[in-house]
């Protein structure tokens, strides 16, 4: 049976379709989780610099330009309407 890719199985893909290097990736992770810049220095042993030139360099691939926008971008438009798209298909074949 084929199903629609998870969303722990599609991040990934979309991030690495940005051009985005391993760190960055993580750092969107982070970013998406809502953690401030000193957070994510902490969690990757990192400088908070090191952060905001990774943040830059994110921004500068994806053509976002704030953090908002680059979660609700990346995260919201590719996997909500996956999901978006399988909650209509089980509510067409429920009412058939």
């Amino acid at each position: 049976m084929i199903e629609p890719a998870r969303a722990a199985d599609l991040t990934p893909i979309l991030l690495e379709a940005y051009g985005l290097s391993e760190r960055e990736i993580e750092v969107v992770i982070h970013l998406a989780r809502g953690l401030a810049t000193k957070e994510i220095a902490a969690e990757l042993s990192i400088s908070p610099h090191t952060v905001r030139d990774h943040v830059k360099a994110i921004f500068a691939k994806t053509g976002f330009s704030t953090r908002g926008e680059l979660v609700a971008r990346v995260f919201s438009d590719h996997l909500l309407d996956g999901f978006h798209t399988a909650v209509h298909r089980s509510d067409e074949r429920s009412t058939h």
